[in-house]
């Protein structure tokens, strides 16, 4: 899929500078929403980076081939240092504020072998249609899909490994989603902003974008 690259520009940057991502559920009823996402999309080297990195950790616990139901129970190859790999057979990628979907489509052609599924969730409409003819156009439509939903909605709980690119403000409401839904030893790769308080496993920078890995303690 080629994507717009008035994605890059300044013009675009300014119009979308605050594109919400998180509604009325994380500002309260009735109010605006105050937890927004970045609108500069991740570069395909920042994700190739970030899915390396990811893909080397798993190797040394094991490989990355326990199944869903293992990694659940503490099972499988990572078993032997102690700690499962993230992303085993049927695993499941989450992208909270997924845009046009890029981080999905490199998802579930990097991993197709493992046979994983990637959901994303966003609320911008233009960006979601962008995702979706991607999904057609790189006939990854049996592995990848996006709705348009506030991101507190979203159901995690079955989640591997969740993405996230979002303001400090997003991050710090969202990060209590995530440590109160996610099963333990899950993956969250948060791009752009830390997840304060959380002890991350690694991090990497590219184009001057962060992108920091913790594990759901």
């Amino acid at each position: 899929c080629v994507y717009p690259e008035t994605y890059f520009g300044r013009t675009s940057r300014r119009r979308l500078r605050r594109r919400p991502c998180v509604g009325a559920a994380a500002a309260g009823e009735g109010e605006e929403a105050a937890y927004l996402a970045p609108i500069s999309p991740s570069r395909t080297e920042l994700i190739d980076a970030a899915f390396d990195r990811l893909t080397l950790e798993d190797a040394k616990c094991g490989g990355g081939g326990e199944t869903v139901d293992e990694l659940k129970e503490g099972r499988g190859a990572g078993e032997s240092v102690g700690e499962a790999a993230v992303l085993g057979p049927g695993a499941q990628i989450i992208d909270l504020g997924c845009g046009d979907g890029r981080w999905l489509l490199a998802a579930a052609k990097r991993f197709r072998d493992l046979k994983v599924t990637c959901r994303g969730y966003d609320l911008d409409e233009r960006l979601l249609g962008v995702a979706q003819k991607a999904i057609i156009d790189e006939g990854c439509g049996d592995a990848v899909s996006v709705e348009m939903m506030d991101l507190l909605k979203a159901d995690i709980s079955e989640a591997s490994l969740v993405v996230a690119y979002l303001f400090r403000e997003g991050c710090v409401i969202v990060q209590q989603k995530l440590q109160n839904e996610m099963r333990k030893g899950a993956g969250v790769l948060s791009v752009g902003f830390e997840m304060r308080g959380w002890e991350r496993r690694w991090d990497l920078k590219i184009h001057g974008i962060n992108v920091y890995f913790y594990r759901i303690a």
